[in-house]
């Protein structure tokens, strides 16, 4: 149900829960959030932040995973509701859909 809610095939999930358990931010369950987790860097957030704002915050691997936060949140608006499609978001970031 989870993946089904979030958009993602099981096994991309599982990964990503993985992960999560790694870092500290989920317990061994893979459901519970552990005391103290953060999402990004350590620093408040305003009760209602802008979605540049929460691009900014987030913490990626890599330059591409941050690149296409901050076109996502470009095209969401302050309302949150702008979506993109993968073309369009890829060609904005010069590179392909697969990637």
């Amino acid at each position: 149900m989870l993946a089904e809610r979030v958009g993602l095939v099981p096994r991309v999930l599982r990964r990503h829960l993985t992960e999560l358990v790694t870092a500290g931010r989920i317990d061994v369950d893979r459901r519970t959030p552990l005391p103290g987790a953060s999402v990004g860097r350590a620093r408040p957030l305003p009760t209602s932040p802008s979605p540049a704002e929460w691009a900014a915050s987030i913490q990626t691997r890599d330059r591409t995973c941050c690149r296409l936060l901050a076109a996502l949140a470009l095209h969401a608006g302050a309302d949150w509701t702008g979506q993109e499609r993968q073309e369009d978001l890829a060609r904005a970031l010069g590179i392909s859909v697969r990637t």
